[in-house]
Formats: C-alpha cells, sequence, structure tokens
C-alpha cells in the first residue's frame, strides 16, 4: 500500500523500552522489553558490510523470552570464516567484525515475513555488560558496544583497542600545579583505575600522572550501555622543569587498566569542553634554577587538548610572569631606535627571515634588529654573536615586550617568548608575515587566512599579482595589508649567478599524517620514494648523466631522516647546508609539492613533480592553483612518468622548458635583488595593529560551533520553525505576486552539487551568450559556477529569487509547500534513466515517511517541462509518475560530455586532479542507495565490495575510483589507494568519461555510461533482495544488463582479469544504447534550449528592432 513507512521511528521508540546484555558464563544473554505485544523474535549476527548474510541466528527462549549467545559457538564461527579473510600487509588475516541485529515483529514492527532490524541504540534505555574476551588457539572473539551503539562481534588476533575518548571540562591553575578535571568515554570497557600520560610530539618523551576516576551513575542506561567516568589529575611543577631543552608539543591521553583485560587502554584525550575553551590556562613555573612555561591549546586539525611547553631562563621568568610592570620602560627605552625581533622557527635560520635580518643589520643601522635562535640550533653558528636573542632568555622575554615589528617566515608566535594571553597583551608590536615559500599548492586559508583561528598578522608579504589575487580573494586579506615585494630569499637567488653543479636535488615536502616513526616507515610515501629512488632505472640514470643525488627532507620530518635511505643518494640533514645553497648548487630538482620548486623555477632549472598522493595531500580543499597548468614543470604519477619526466630534462640539457618558464614567469613579478628593500619599506608602513586578537577569534570560532551545534538541537529546530516557516513562506507568497524578474533559478541534487543537466544547459546559455541573472542554489561549501550568483537553499534570498524568477530548472524537486508562480516556467531535468521501479508502479514504498507520495505528486503537478532520454524512459515517466504534462524526448544533457570532444580533456583533468597514473587504467565504482539503508532521515551505505582485495588484486593496472549515490550520507572510509570521487567537486559526468570500465549494481549511471560505449561489470550481492523486496526493475535485469553480474569480490576479480570476456558484451552494449540513449549524440543541451526558447521560454538575449 503507498505510504505505509512501516519503520517510523516514532514509533519503534515508543515500544523499545529496554533492553539488557549481561554475561552468564561463556554465553552473552540479551533480554528485550517491548510494549506489548510486540515482541524479539531473532538475533542475528551478520557480517559487516554484507547486510544480506547471516552467520548465525539464535531464538528466544518460549519461558523467558531470552536469547542466549554462546561465545565458544560463534568462536567457530568466526574461525570458519576467516581463512578468506584478505590478509594484512604481514601476512596476518584481517580481524572480522560482525553485528548483533535484533528482529522484532508486532504492531510497530512488522510481521514474521518482514520483521524490523535494530541494534542496541533503538532502545529507550539499555543495560550492558563490560567488554567480554573469549579465546581459542586462532584468535579472540571480543564482544563490545561500538560507538554508534551497535553490539559488535570481533574476532583477531588480539584484544581490540577501546575507541574512547575523553574531555577535559576544567582547569585549575595554582602557583605550582594544574589540575585536570573532565569526563572519560570508553565505551562499554569497565575502567579500574589509570594514568594520564603526555607524550612529546617532537621527542616522543612521556610524562605520566596518577589519575582518579569515579563512574557516572546509570550514564549506560541512556547511552547504548556506554560507561562514563570523571576523572582528575594534576599536572606538577617538578613534572615538567628541566626536562626540555626546546619548545614540545605534548598530546594527552590515558593509560586505563579494564575488567578483563590484561593489557592497559589507550583512550585518548580529545576534546575540550566549551565552557573550558573560554579560558585555557597558561603558566609560568619556576624553582629558581630552572623555568617553563606552559599553556593549553586546542590542536589545529582535531581541535584536541594538548599542552605547549616552553623552556625559559629562571632570571626571565620573572619579567614572563608580570609583562605590563616591564613592557612600558622597555618600549621608551627604543622609542629612537626601534627593535624589530625577526626570526623563522626557533631552531632555524635560513629562510626569508633570515634573508632579511641579515640585510638589517648591514645596511639599516637605525633599526635595532634582533633575530631569534634556539641555543642548540645546528644554524646558530651562521648568525655571530651580534644582534642575536637566544630563546628563552630574559633578553629574549624584554626584546619582544620591546618590540615594534615582529617579522618571520611563519606563525609570528613561534618568536614570542611566552604566549600566554597575560603575556601576549602586553606585546604592542605589529606582525608582518614574511612567509616561507609562495603560497597556492596546498590550501592553506585555515592556517593562513585573515580570520583564520589563532593566527594573526598586520602584513603579509607576497611575490606576484597571481600571489596578490589569491590572498586577497581566497584568503580574505584587506588588500590595503597585502604588500607585493618579492621573498626576502629571491635576492640571492637572482644576484648571484652561480653555475650549477651536476647534481639531483631531491626536496619532498612532509605530510601532517606522518606523525611518529611507525607511521613514516609503514607509509605510501616511504613505499613510494623507495620505488623510485631504489630503482636500477634511477641508479642507471644518474650513472648515464654523471649526477650526484641529495636527498633532504622537510624540517617537519627531519627527525625521521634516518629511516629514508637511499643507494646512491645522499642523505642531507638540517644544518648541513643552507637551502639556498643547495637550490643554486643543483642542475635540476625532484619534488611533490614544496613551494622551494617554484624558486627553483626561477633559476631556468628543470623541476620534476612526483605527486603519487595528490588526493590525500590536498586533502577536501581544493589547491588554489591549477597544478596541472600553473606549477613550473613536469608532473608525474608513477615512478616511470618521473623517469620519463627526468629524461627529457636530461635531453634539453637540464633547462628549463618553454612552457615551464612561462609559468615561472606568472608566479614572481621581480626578477632582481631589490625585494629586501622593498620589504623593509613595506614593514615600515604596516598598518595598525588588528582589532581582534587570534584569542578573541578562537572563541569566536568555538562560539559559533555550538551555536552550529545548538542550531541542530530538535528543541531549538522547533522553535526556530515555528518562527521562520511562516516568515518564509509568507516572504515567497509576497515575492510569487509580484512581476517577474527574469532570472533563471538552476539547481542540482539539493544543491549539494552543480552538476548534472542543469549544469549543462548552465552552460549552453553561458555560450550564447544568455543576459538572463543566472542564480545557482548550493548548499555550504558549495560554490556556485562562474557567471552566476549563489543562493543558499533554504535562506530569505532563496525563498524571494525563486518567487520571482521566470524559469525553474531542477533535477530533484523544489522544497514540496512551493507552489510555482503561474508565470514561471518549471524545466525538470530528472537525474537518470528510470531502471529501478519508481512511486505509483510499486507495491510498496520502503524507507520513506506516510506523506511522501503526496508530496511528491504535489510536486509533479508544478513541472512544465520533463525531460527524457527515450521514448522507453517516456513510458515509464507517465506511468510511475503520472505526469501528464509535456515531455521532451530530447536526450539528456549531461550525457553530451561523453558523446563529443570534450571528453578526452575532462579526463585528463581528472586524471590530474585526483593524481592517477597514465599508465593505468580507470575503475569507476558507482552503486546506487538502498531504500532500506536508512538512519532516521538519512541514507547510510555500506560498501559490500572488498576494496582492499580488489585493489591488491588489479591496483597494478588500474586506478579505482568510488562514487556513492548523492542521497547517501556520511563518512566514507576508504582504503589507502583507493580515490573518493565526491572530493574536490568533480561531477560524476567527468568521472565517467574518466572511467575505462564502470562497476555499478543498479544504478541509472549505466545508461550514461553506455554513451560511451566502454565496458561495465554489474557488482549485486543483494540482487535477489533488490529485485523481488525494495524496488523491482523495468526490464529483466539479469538478460538484458550490458555486462556480467558477480556477487562477490572474486568473482568481480575474475572479470577484470579477462577484457577479452568484456569485449564479449560488446554487441549486447551496443543494442543497449540504441535502446536507451539514443539522442545521447553530444547535442541534447543544444535541442533543449532551442526547444524552449522556441516555445517562448524566456532564456537568451532579449531580440531587439
Amino acid at each position: 500500500m503507498l505510504g505505509g513507512w512501516r519503520n517510523t521511528v516514532v514509533r519503534w521508540r515508543t515500544a523499545q523500552r529496554s533492553i539488557a546484555v549481561v554475561r552468564q558464563g561463556d554465553s552473552l544473554v540479551i533480554e528485550a522489553d517491548l510494549a506489548p505485544p510486540n515482541r524479539l523474535c531473532r538475533v542475528l549476527v551478520v557480517p559487516r558490510g554484507d547486510p544480506g548474510r547471516v552467520w548465525w541466528a539464535g531464538e528466544p527462549d518460549p519461558a523467558s523470552g531470552r536469547v542466549v549467545l554462546p561465545l565458544p559457538e560463534l568462536l567457530r564461527v568466526f574461525e570458519s570464516h576467516r581463512s578468506g579473510a584478505t590478509p594484512t600487509p604481514e601476512g596476518r588475516p584481517k580481524p572480522l567484525f560482525a553485528t548483533a541485529v535484533l528482529e522484532l515483529v508486532g504492531p510497530a514492527f512488522g510481521t514474521l515475513d518482514a520483521p524490523a532490524r535494530t541494534g542496541l541504540s533503538g532502545f529507550r534505555s539499555a543495560r550492558v555488560c563490560a567488554l567480554t574476551s573469549v579465546a581459542s588457539a586462532g584468535g579472540v572473539l571480543t564482544a563490545y558496544v561500538s560507538a554508534k551503539g551497535n553490539l559488535t562481534l570481533r574476532f583477531g588476533d588480539d584484544v581490540p583497542p577501546v575507541v574512547g575518548s575523553g574531555s577535559v571540562t576544567r582547569i585549575r591553575d595554582a602557583a605550582t600545579s594544574w589540575e585536570l578535571r573532565g569526563t572519560l568515554d570508553p565505551l562499554n570497557a569497565e575502567v579500574d583505575g589509570g594514568e594520564l600520560v603526555l607524550v612529546g610530539r617532537r621527542t616522543d618523551d612521556r610524562i605520566t600522572v596518577p589519575a582518579a576516576f569515579t563512574e557516572v551513575a546509570d550514564h549506560g542506561l541512556r547511552h547504548h550501555g556506554h560507561r562514563r567516568y570523571r576523572f582528575r589529575a594534576t599536572i606538577r611543577d617538578t613534572d615538567l622543569l628541566g626536562r626540555f631543552a626546546r619548545p614540545e608539543l605534548l598530546d594527552a591521553h590515558f593509560l586505563v587498566r579494564a575488567s578483563g583485560i590484561e593489557a592497559p587502554l589507550e583512550v585518548p584525550l580529545r576534546r575540550v569542553a566549551p565552557s573550558a575553551r573560554l579560558d585555557l590556562p597558561g603558566s609560568v613555573f619556576s624553582d629558581g634554577d630552572r623555568a617553563v612555561e606552559v599553556r593549553a591549546y586546542r590542536t589545529f586539525k582535531a581541535r584536541a587538548f594538548a599542552l605547549e611547553v616552553r623552556p625559559i631562563d629562571a632570571d626571565a621568568a620573572a619579567v614572563a610572569q608580570a609583562p605590563l610592570r616591564h613592557a612600558v620602560r622597555l618600549r621608551l627605552r627604543s622609542r629612537r631606535h626601534p627593535v624589530w625581533l625577526v626570526g623563522e622557527r626557533p631552531e632555524t635560520a635560513q629562510d626569508t627571515g633570515l634573508a632579511l635580518f641579515e640585510y638589517l643589520r648591514d645596511n639599516h643601522p637605525e633599526i635595532d634588529a634582533r633575530y631569534v635562535i634556539a641555543a642548540d640550533s645546528p644554524d646558530r653558528d651562521r648568525l655571530g654573536d651580534s644582534d642575536v636573542v637566544l630563546f628563552g632568555s630574559r633578553e629574549h622575554v624584554e626584546s619582544t615586550l620591546a618590540a615594534s615589528r615582529i617579522i618571520s617566515s611563519h606563525h609570528a608566535d613561534y618568536l614570542l617568548a611566552t604566549r600566554r594571553r597575560g603575556f601576549q597583551r602586553a606585546v604592542r608590536a605589529r606582525r608582518v608575515f614574511l612567509q616561507h615559500g609562495i603560497m597556492g599548492t596546498k590550501n592553506m586559508v585555515r592556517n593562513y587566512g585573515y580570520d583564520a583561528p589563532g593566527f594573526t598578522a598586520e602584513q603579509i608579504i607576497v611575490s606576484s599579482d597571481r600571489e596578490r589575487r589569491m590572498i586577497e580573494e581566497d584568503f580574505g586579506w584587506p588588500a590595503r595589508r597585502v604588500a607585493l615585494t618579492g621573498l626576502s630569499r629571491h635576492d640571492r637567488l637572482f644576484g648571484e649567478g652561480r653555475a650549477p653543479e651536476r647534481r639531483l636535488l631531491i626536496m619532498p615536502t612532509w605530510r601532517d599524517w606522518l606523525r611518529s616513526a611507525e607511521d613514516v616507515v609503514t607509509s605510501e610515501f616511504a613505499a613510494e620514494w623507495h620505488a623510485l629512488l631504489d630503482s636500477p632505472e634511477f641508479s642507471a640514470f644518474l650513472v648515464d648523466n654523471d649526477l650526484e643525488a641529495d636527498f633532504y627532507l622537510h624540517a617537519n620530518m627531519q627527525a625521521y631522516s634516518d629511516l629514508l635511505t637511499f643507494p646512491n643518494v645522499n642523505l642531507l640533514r638540517h644544518g648541513d647546508l643552507d637551502v639556498q645553497d643547495l637550490l643554486l648548487r643543483s642542475m635540476v630538482m625532484l619534488t611533490d609539492y614544496t613551494s622551494a620548486a617554484i624558486d627553483f623555477s626561477f633559476l631556468d632549472r628543470p623541476v620534476v613533480y612526483y605527486q603519487f598522493d595528490r588526493s590525500r595531500f590536498l586533502g577536501p580543499r581544493p589547491s588554489h592553483f591549477d597544478l596541472d597548468a600553473e606549477l613550473p614543470g613536469e608532473i608525474a604519477m608513477t615512478p616511470a612518468e618521473v623517469m620519463d619526466a627526468l629524461r627529457l630534462a636530461a635531453a634539453r640539457e637540464f633547462t628549463i622548458s618553454p612552457e615551464a618558464r612561462r609559468k615561472a614567469t606568472a608566479l614572481t613579478r621581480f626578477r632582481d635583488t631589490g625585494a629586501r628593500e622593498r620589504i623593509v619599506e613595506a614593514v615600515r608602513a604596516t598598518p595598525r595593529r588588528r582589532l581582534i586578537p587570534p584569542m578573541v577569534r578562537d572563541l569566536m570560532e568555538t562560539s559559533s560551533r555550538v551555536a552550529e551545534r545548538a542550531r541542530k538541537d530538535r528543541r531549538y529546530v522547533r522553535v526556530r520553525d515555528r518562527v521562520r516557516v511562516p516568515l518564509v513562506r509568507r516572504a515567497y507568497g509576497l515575492a510569487r505576486r509580484l512581476p517577474r524578474s527574469g532570472a533563471i533559478v538552476l539547481e542540482s541534487n539539493l544543491g549539494r552539487d552543480t552538476g548534472d543537466s542543469p549544469r549543462a544547459i548552465f552552460d549552453e546559455l553561458v555560450r550564447r551568450g544568455s543576459d538572463r541573472s543566472l542564480r545557482w542554489v548550493v548548499t555550504g561549501g558549495v560554490a556556485a559556477p562562474d557567471g552566476a550568483t549563489g543562493l543558499v537553499r533554504g535562506s530569505l534570498r532563496y525563498v524571494w529569487a525563486l518567487g520571482r524568477a521566470s524559469v525553474w530548472i531542477d533535477n530533484q524537486n523544489m522544497p514540496s509547500w512551493m507552489r510555482r508562480p503561474e508565470a514561471t516556467v518549471y524545466v525538470q531535468t530528472w537525474h537518470g534513466t528510470p531502471l529501478k521501479r519508481m512511486l505509483h508502479d510499486l507495491d510498496e514504498i520502503v524507507g520513506r515517511d506516510e506523506g511522501y507520495v503526496d508530496r511528491v505528486d504535489t510536486m509533479i503537478g508544478e513541472w512544465s517541462y520533463l525531460l527524457s532520454p527515450s521514448a522507453w524512459a517516456t513510458e515509464r515517466f507517465r506511468s510511475a509518475l503520472r505526469y501528464d504534462g509535456e515531455v521532451l524526448e530530447l536526450g539528456y544533457p549531461r550525457n553530451d560530455v561523453l558523446a563529443d570532444d570534450r571528453a578526452v580533456q575532462r579526463a585528463t583533468q581528472v586524471r590530474r586532479r585526483l593524481g592517477l597514473a597514465r599508465s593505468k587504467k580507470v575503475l569507476v565504482y558507482a552503486p546506487t542507495f538502498r531504500d532500506d539503508q536508512r538512519v532516521g532521515t538519512k541514507f547510510r551505505f555500506s560498501i559490500a565490495l572488498d576494496l582492499e582485495r580488489l585493489l591488491a588484486a588489479v591496483g597494478t593496472t588500474h586506478e579505482i575510483i568510488v562514487r556513492l549515490h548523492p542521497i547517501v550520507r556520511g563518512k566514507v572510509r576508504l582504503p589507502r589507494g583507493v580515490h573518493n570521487g565526491a572530493l574536490g567537486g568533480i561531477s560524476m559526468e567527468d568521472l565517467l568519461a574518466t572511467a575505462d570500465v564502470l562497476v555499478t549494481d543498479y544504478s541509472s549511471v549505466m545508461f550514461d555510461f553506455a554513451v560511451t560505449g566502454r565496458p561495465m561489470a554489474f557488482f549485486v550481492p543483494d540482487l535477489a533482495h533488490y529485485r523481488d523486496e525494495l524496488r523491482g526493475f523495468y526490464l529483466d535485469f539479469e538478460k538484458e544488463a550490458p555486462g556480467p553480474l558477480v556477487e562477490d569480490t572474486d568473482g568481480l576479480i575474475e572479470v577484470l582479469r579477462d577484457p577479452e570476456g568484456l569485449a564479449a558484451y560488446e554487441p549486447m552494449l551496443t543494442e543497449f544504447r540504441r535502446r536507451f540513449c539514443p539522442l545521447d549524440d553530444g547535442h541534447a543541451a543544444e535541442r533543449v534550449v532551442d526547444r524552449l526558447v522556441a516555445d517562448g521560454v524566456p532564456l537568451l538575449p532579449r531580440i531587439t528592432g
């Protein structure tokens, strides 16, 4: 029956009263309390990622209603399944995971033939025993409650680590100690005791602090059996004094002892409660002989709790503790001879800071320039004794207070003697960010944006008009605070004119996910560089070209230099040579993303970029550059491509190519030796100090996050909607009565992207020079395309624009309450050829609420036109949607790119953006969503395909990209080496243009991909369930699908290894294309626009005269 949503959340929550999971001997006993006459009918053990399979099933005892899970029996079940599991890199079988699923029947749930499935999280209260394990010779079976509230069974070589966390709620700072208070959430582990451990990020030094724990009573009843403890730990001055010679960052975690588990559990201290963020303390501890500053802060990416420790001299402590008492006196003393504090990181002197300092010292005696350096820095001796300030000394503290300018190549806070808020308030210097390289390769807005939390500067130095635009537009800096001078270190590059030696400089940058020696040794970073530099081809290249190779790691990875050694390559460490000397003496550079490569290109010497991990390195925020169009060198993705690029450079006698030189020229305005003097003049004219200091911006960010979280609270939403919904609807009602604005509003996938057929029509309108106002509906983080104005979905501007627009173009539906204005034309492009049955062609709709069909019917009635790719699709649309309006059977505009000469160009761009090897084929895996995989109002998707096994089998010949249906929400965790096709704003059409083979299931992308004529395969492990229970099909899928159907990963691997077998489907694919996409010839958007214009729809320039 249409509209019958069996799994109504409210009904479930009312019926699911409580659940108990207790251990009795070697068994777990589950007892569910349900509102009569509802009852528990079975408990299933279902493997993770394959909900259609059942490994074990148990029914309740007729007398007690309890279900017993015998752990020894389950242990044998897991042992039988583990033999075929994918091994780890060390050769051991991977752990197996399964979930205990409860099947419920009754009026609130369903019948015995179609019971409802749920986990512990569906019950209003839960009492669960502590984490439980049983062992055998084959491994350990552990039962625990996952973070999402599922009773999970894991079989592996050991007890799994608890994925819990701690949160700091209060820090009480005293004269000689800090007391930390907070909460610890170790899931359902029962804590007997433990310690707080502080770990040095640079030194790995560990400080252990006793901690006391008190369990919060009945917390587990309301949180799926998860336990919570309150903790208290005291860090004393004796734990820190004399322990560190340099500034150090300390991460925090707990080592807790848990009942029934031999090894201590490591639980990270991740969060800082909002109330504690408002006043994170800083203190100076001193015993008369030694002193140290300690400051609490939140880490940049994870926003986790951490400590920064800075050793300072004992005689500096008194000044640091009472800065206001000394600041005025020190500034008055230096009034006629202004102090400029210059530096980089405390341990370095070889970049833009050093270049400017030496120039000031030699050419500007009227300025009291002082360079900050750590006493044990390898670069200390090159500075001499004049005007050098040792980090942490009394002179350093006084210089910081006296300074009128703080000039740094990195974060200016690196140069502060202490970072306590009280001390920072006493500092009156204007801060200048010299930069340590030309910005743009990696998106650094969160680090150096004008409003970035924790970062502040009054002025930033840039090198080119291109960089200036980027800093102003992308980073949000006001134009008056951006100084175009060139970098201070460039003067030496352009001035020396030194002939290069026959040396190849290898200079990779750092990775923020490599935080320990183990991370580095087991990383893709190490594996890829070894694959290249250990190869016979590379060694032969050095010999053939009489080259010596030098390998120099980024400063952030210098601690791991000894872990990366290569034959025939010299390993250089910090202090061996100045970076500028390395550039000047080298003939060719091999790097990945370092900005020093741009400097090197200014010497008119070739650069080769080895970007094997581009998509991971760049992350979800795109580069400010078009890397392929703007980086001044050859870009390679595999060792073979690197060697090809190096051989090309050798064939040119190691001179830069004309194209690379053109790119390099665009990245600097000046090719002279005057950058340092231009910087001095700019620093003199630095604008006034900013009114909002970084700690206030950090609090503002915290406040906005708290507000954002509150906005998602159901209580807030109810109150907001009572006020906002009537206001929005009244605004729309007024707008729809006004004259049409002439605007064209476009939307794709509810504003989550700017692609699909609406984008193809938009591009056609732009190509024809439409003078209409083009508006794109977007959601947070999605940018409107060039030539269009963005409208945030749901905003007042959005409803006002829709109410007055002349044309709507959409591929899903506008909000169901909106009635189209009578004079507005609504073009519904739809979002795919229908394979699976829809709406009125279904006997029952699963996973939708009771009003879903009525809402959709109402919106269908608002359409003016519906696009269709074929007569076959039109017939299905008429039937399923009961649409009797005008259908434009003209092909799908979104497929134009697949049928014309743009496909090759788009494919090349996607390969570059994702860092795909040119020598490999591209496999795109694009499954559709499942109506029964839904949590609340959001769809989830469990990937049944074993991507790690697939990668291991075909990764040498194929690049694998995964793209889930846009309706699926939540994070996608993919194995290393598998690319996420949803990142970077890449459209589905561009991915299909790139694919050499498509793997899908029941998605309509099969019809789109058929336009390319390339092979496809269908991974359908749940075919019977999907066909018979969920949706069903409009065609005989098993007979007419234009490729092989496989039910498991091994079957797919076998298909991909048999290209001849795939090619045998070519006649079927040709017939499939003729039947289902006969009009997708590359001109559908043209035909759609032509037809709409012919019908009088206002799309193009008005013709006058």
